[in-house]
């Protein structure tokens, strides 16, 4: 409950960290690269089986 009552009696001081972490995760925001179509490659796998006495 020490958080609940820090909260209560300091609302001033949440508003203010609840800005800052607003105001920081807008500032890194507008840093984030995001590609729309970015290069994937597909990964691939081969298997080959022998099986004798039977046809192609």
């Amino acid at each position: 409950m020490k958080i609940a009552d820090f909260a209560v009696d300091r609302p001033v001081t949440i508003v203010m960290i609840i800005l800052a972490l607003l105001v920081l995760g807008l500032f890194s925001l507008t840093f984030l690269s995001i590609d729309l179509l970015p290069e994937i490659t597909s990964p691939t796998i081969s298997i080959s089986t022998s099986y004798t006495g039977a046809g192609p």
